[in-house]
């Protein structure tokens, strides 16, 4: 008998059709710091662990018989509650926050689906914005952070504008609010700055002020080539994040960020090099560099944050030819593969996006007959039609599944 014991989640997106987070700062304000006076780029040393996929062991089964608990939670679909996007999702106790990047809004409930309020706030003044690109929530001290063009944003737990700092030279692709107030900043590809701020990471104190910064990053990488994310951060109180072309994650903790985990992918992985080779070179464009990549069979982290749930971690990889899910047990550190293709034991099959995690959960938003497979699977009792109705009526509808600890 082989024991693993992980949880996962699924969102109905396609994993290949990823969108961009980019969030510009651009307007200038006298206590915040250029990106060109920030510390020098500090050194992340040598990964704590290894994750080796190369050799992880194949999940060829069904779906459902990975499953162990699964339910889900119905949002309100009153009109103050509604949105176009899940763009970022974060679980707490007793709010479920959506960020709805095209929208321009957050909108929160509680811990049953119930509508509690909003933050929709355009214009140009004190607590408005104009463009809202990311955002983060800190459950310790109640307090959201907006990232939008020019400047940071600070509201309560209940959506009241607390404050707001304008910030100066600094471009960012996610953030993610620490437990001692300060921010966590990834560049990614759009991390270089002109005179010297080539950097990938950053900390912020809680004026928006540089005070360390961390990966240093070519200065000719063009923006046109970027892959995009949903969400370079996980969700988590001391999240990890990922960039493209990358083997490694780094943890944002205390008051230092370090790479935690660097993923062996074997004699195929990405060259460490494949940024200065390719991404720099005005020759490649978006297009040639995918096909560099599956033309030699090159794997990498691929497609969203990592998600931490428990003792477990999982993310996607690829070789743009074929799309797999890295299961990673902290603890025993092993490591089980599984296609993004996945069938359960009626016949039906979904490609699958891990956004998010609460507790033992990892959380999807699928409307798709294929959860709804698994789920009638598992719970045998339940109302299959009214939860087919509410999904066929285009009620939001989030699954939140923990798997089994034991696979025969």
């Amino acid at each position: 008998m082989k024991t693993y014991c992980f949880q996962i989640i699924a969102i109905m997106k396609h994993t290949r059709l990823l969108i961009s987070l980019s969030i510009i700062f651009c307007t200038a304000c006298s206590n915040s710091a250029s990106v060109s006076d920030a510390p020098p780029v500090g050194d992340l040393g040598t990964a704590s662990k290894v994750i080796n996929v190369a050799d992880a062991e194949k999940f060829d089964g069904y779906f459902n018989e990975l499953v162990e608990d699964i339910y889900y939670v119905k949002l309100d679909t009153q009109q103050e509650a509604l949105f176009s996007e899940i763009t970022k999702l974060i679980v707490t106790d007793k709010r479920i926050i959506v960020f709805d990047r095209a929208g321009k809004r957050i909108i929160v409930f509680n811990e049953e689906g119930d509508f509690l309020f909003k933050i929709l706030n355009p214009g140009d003044g004190p607590g408005q914005y104009k463009d809202l690109q990311t955002i983060s929530y800190n459950e310790e001290n109640g307090q959201f952070v907006l990232a939008a063009n020019g400047k940071f944003l600070w509201y309560d737990r209940n959506g009241k504008f607390i404050r707001e700092v304008k910030t100066l030279n600094a471009i960012a692709d996610d953030v993610a609010l620490l437990p001692n107030n300060q921010i966590g900043i990834y560049y990614d590809v759009r991390g270089n700055f002109g005179d010297g701020g080539e950097i990938r990471a950053a900390v912020l104190n809680e004026q928006a002020t540089i005070i360390n910064t961390y990966q240093p990053f070519p200065k000719n990488v063009r923006v046109e080539n970027i892959t995009g994310f949903y969400s370079h951060f996980s969700i988590s109180k001391y999240p990890l994040a990922v960039g493209v072309y990358s083997h490694d994650m780094l943890r944002f903790k205390d008051d230092r960020v370090f790479v935690e985990y660097r993923v062996d992918f074997g004699p195929d992985a990405m060259p460490d090099d494949f940024i200065e080779t390719y991404i720099t070179d005005p020759a490649y464009t978006s297009d040639e560099v995918r096909n560099v990549i599956a033309e030699n069979g090159y794997w990498s982290i691929y497609g969203g944050a990592p998600q931490e749930a428990g003792d477990y971690l999982l993310f996607n990889f690829s070789n743009r030819n074929n799309y797999y899910y890295a299961l990673y047990n902290k603890k025993e550190e092993s490591v089980l593969s599984i296609s993004t293709k996945l069938k359960e034991s009626s016949g039906s099959e979904s490609y699958l996006y891990f956004q998010s995690a609460f507790q033992d959960y990892f959380i999807t938003k699928n409307g798709s007959k294929f959860i709804q497979n698994v789920y009638a699977n598992l719970k045998a009792e339940t109302n299959r039609d009214e939860l087919a109705k509410a999904i066929e009526n285009e009620v939001p509808v989030l699954w939140f599944i923990k798997f089994k600890t034991q696979l025969e």
